[in-house]
């Protein structure tokens, strides 16, 4: 069966003028990993409903959106450059768009102390704490996260899809445990980015 739906995809080519088959086996594992995220964000919200209240989320959805507000400073766009470069066979360029990453990242780390400082001289010490900790580990991760670029240009899709449940099982199980035992959304927040860098630096 294997055989002859890869002959049919073959045969698929000439009206589509793309390679099906590598689209097929692409999306296949996209669509897997993607199913875990779904499945951990069901279990994560249901674990909010029970053990915080209605405030605690508010404010932890607060912490997120302004954390992603400091994650647009960092350079996401370098994963587009690194897939291209690592399809080309310049596999060095994984290295060196990370070591780009992280030495650009003080930008985005000085805009999360800064937001941390307010909050501490306005007498805000937990949110100062968190946002103090974002302001480190979120531009870690998001230059050591740069293997998916690596992983989708090489065409290691069976691969990108382990790497990419143990990243999401990575942060997803220590923020649901944070949820159930702390019961406080700024160990939460801190927790979340705290094991997406540890697990992007394991992968990496």
């Amino acid at each position: 069966m294997k055989n002859r739906l890869i002959l049919l995809l073959r045969k698929s080519e000439k009206y589509t003028k793309t390679d099906m088959v590598y689209l097929a086996s692409g999306g296949l594992w996209s669509n897997f990993n993607s199913a875990t995220v779904m499945a951990t964000t069901i279990i994560g919200s249901i674990l909010f409903a029970a053990f915080l209240t209605k405030e605690q989320y508010g404010m932890y959805q607060f912490v997120l959106s302004i954390a992603s507000i400091i994650s647009a400073l960092t350079l996401t766009g370098m994963n587009s450059a690194v897939t291209r470069a690592v399809a080309r066979g310049y596999e060095g360029e994984l290295r060196h768009s990370v070591n780009y990453q992280l030495v650009a990242g003080i930008i985005p780390t000085i805009v999360g102390m800064s937001i941390s400082l307010w909050y501490y001289t306005h007498n805000n010490h937990g949110l100062a704490i968190a946002f103090f900790w974002i302001a480190i580990f979120l531009p870690l991760g998001s230059a050591l996260n740069t293997w998916v670029a690596y992983l989708g240009a090489k065409k290691m899709f069976r691969i990108g899809s382990y790497y990419g449940l143990f990243n999401n099982l990575a942060s997803a199980i220590p923020v649901l445990l944070t949820i159930y035992i702390a019961r406080n959304f700024l160990w939460v927040a801190v927790v979340n980015y705290l094991f997406v860098f540890l697990s992007s630096l394991i992968l990496y």
